[in-house]
Parts: structure tokens; sequence; C-alpha cells
């Protein structure tokens, strides 16, 4: 199935924060597919969806789990930029999320 060989990716902003704002911290994204371990929420906000309480995920965080499903080694892959400088796929320290791989 194609669901198995690609990853579904969606992201947003949290819904229903009272007030909003525009400097929220928090967003969601949800994965699916991929050969990810789904079906769970990882982290949790406030009761106001305002910032993380538990195991903030940051994006780079997301990049790194779909980078590694797709077999791309994160600290010996780079890409070049429009001046020929070597840019890494994530930051130096950054790892793929572990509960989905």
């Amino acid at each position: 199935m194609l669901i198995e060989r690609g990853a579904i990716v969606k992201g947003g902003e949290i819904k229903g924060v009272s007030p909003p704002t525009a400097n929220a911290k928090v967003s969601c994204v949800m994965l699916a597919g991929g050969g990810m371990n789904t079906g769970q929420g990882i982290g949790k906000t406030n009761r106001m969806g305002k910032y993380a309480i538990d195991r903030p995920v940051k994006f780079q965080e997301v990049f790194a789990t779909l980078y590694h499903n797709i077999g791309l080694d994160l600290n010996g892959t780079s890409l070049f930029d429009t001046s020929g400088t070597p840019q890494s796929l994530v930051d130096q320290g950054i790892e793929p999320i572990r509960e989905l791989i």
C-alpha cells in the first residue's frame, strides 16, 4: 500500500485557544504512514493550549523523523545553498522522534 511507503504530514495551529493570540508557543502536526509507529499523541499543552507542559517536540525533530524513515543520514547528508555552502538537514543534536521510530 502507498501509505506504507509514503508519509502524510498535516500541520496547523491549535484552534480554540482562548483568547486567540499571535504569539502562541505551540502548534500541531499529524503524521501517518511511512513506517512510523502512529496512533498516539506525543506531548501535552497547558489547558489553554498556549505552551507545552510535557514532551515538547521541535519542528526539526519532525523533519529528522521523516529523513530517518527514508534512510537519510542526519549527520552525514548536506545540501548546498545557492552560494555553494553546505547546509545540514537539521541542526546539530536534533534527533528523530523516538516514539515514532
